[in-house]
């Protein structure tokens, strides 16, 4: 992703927490180049079910280690042991996000991102996550952990069900509403094109691939290429199911499915 780029996502991203710092919820839009409705894939019905069955994938995979969890984990742990006000509006106020990037400083997590803005960002978006598993609730206007799970491999699932199958990508992707409800509609063809190479592929060519395949946008479309790096690349890396790697000879960044995210989503493909 260039810098612009980046910058330009991210002030959109502050711009609508402002709006509503707790659930990403704004009437602001950037305009998406989506130019025409793409083909329609159902959400994989047994996703969940599997995910569960610790006989079929769980043994098999490492999730505790993987960002999104850790950063829960934290997040968690930071709410059970403070207590936050919540607005009206049922929001995290502003003290709350100041203390998570001061306590994510102190561990590892910050060394992998190294930006207090795109922190926050995570946090933000991870907390929506955290409310459609019914992880953090409201009471009496007090921020409360509902800790509903029984290991780190059964947070990682839910988690990871109600990031891909339960949310609304606008509200988590907020920079363009349209484009990340038509993101979320064609995942699994994005996936698709992910997992045909075993040795990693460029990250434009991921994306132009699935702009030709989608109609999502038109090719080397920088903004929209941005896009899917900035938040759907990311945050399969997060749950630790891609990796980004360099290229010194050409200034590329490359994407790799991890052996994790090659057996989850060929199970979850195959359960279709």
């Amino acid at each position: 992703m260039t810098n612009k780029a980046k910058n330009k996502l991210i002030q959109s991203e502050k711009l609508i927490s402002i709006a509503n710092p707790f659930r990403f919820s704004s009437p602001m839009v950037i305009e998406s180049p989506v130019t025409q409705k793409s083909p329609s894939f159902e959400t994989i019905n047994n996703y969940y079910r599997i995910l569960r069955n610790k006989s079929s994938l769980s043994q098999r995979l490492d999730y505790a280690q993987c960002f999104a969890v850790r950063l829960a984990d934290l997040v968690l742990s930071m709410v059970e042991k403070g207590t936050f006000a919540l607005t009206k509006g049922n929001r995290f106020r502003n003290n709350f996000f100041s203390a998570c990037v001061k306590n994510i400083k102190r561990t590892s997590l910050y060394q992998e991102v190294n930006d207090d803005e795109l922190i926050v960002i995570y946090v933000k978006q991870l907390i929506h996550v955290l409310r459609l598993c019914g992880l953090i609730e409201n009471l009496d206007g007090i921020a409360h952990v509902n800790r509903v799970y029984s290991s780190e491999e059964d947070l990682f699932n839910k988690i990871f069900n109600a990031f891909w199958n339960d949310s609304d990508w606008a509200d988590i992707f907020p920079s363009s509403p349209d484009a990340a409800r038509e993101l979320k509609r064609n995942r699994t063809i994005l996936t698709d094109v992910m997992l045909r190479s075993d040795s990693g592929t460029k990250l434009e060519a991921i994306a132009n691939e699935f702009f030709e395949l989608t109609a999502f946008s038109t090719r080397n479309n920088l903004f929209m290429i941005s896009f899917l790096d900035f938040y759907f690349f990311t945050w399969l890396k997060h749950f630790g199911l891609i990796m980004y790697t360099d290229n010194a000879n050409n200034n590329s960044i490359y994407i790799k499915v991890t052996g994790n995210g090659r057996r989850l989503f060929k199970t979850l493909f195959a359960s279709s």
